[in-house]
């Protein structure tokens, strides 16, 4: 049986539909066929799906236009080291 809730955090996490059938032991025509014909499913797995994409959307914008961080490294013999990441 299929689980909406479980299904939208596969997808959050950037599962595909072929590995979300593999959690639930189906095939992947299956996990369409339930996105298709139970409303609450195939909404949680869009909503998880929605999320991922415009994450690493998010990531490729913020990597082309050179997203910097403040960052500090701590090294074995306990030297920090405050710089800037991009």
């Amino acid at each position: 049986m299929f689980h909406p809730k479980l299904a939208r955090k596969l997808a959050l996490l950037g599962a595909s539909n072929e590995q979300i059938a593999d959690v639930f032991e189906v095939t992947e025509k299956t996990v369409q066929n339930w996105a298709e014909k139970h409303e609450e499913f195939g909404r949680m797995l869009n909503a998880g799906k929605m999320v991922a994409d415009a994450e690493v959307a998010n990531s490729l914008y913020r990597r082309a236009v050179g997203y910097r961080h403040k960052a500090t490294k701590t090294f074995a013999r306990g030297q920090a080291c405050h710089c800037s990441v991009h």
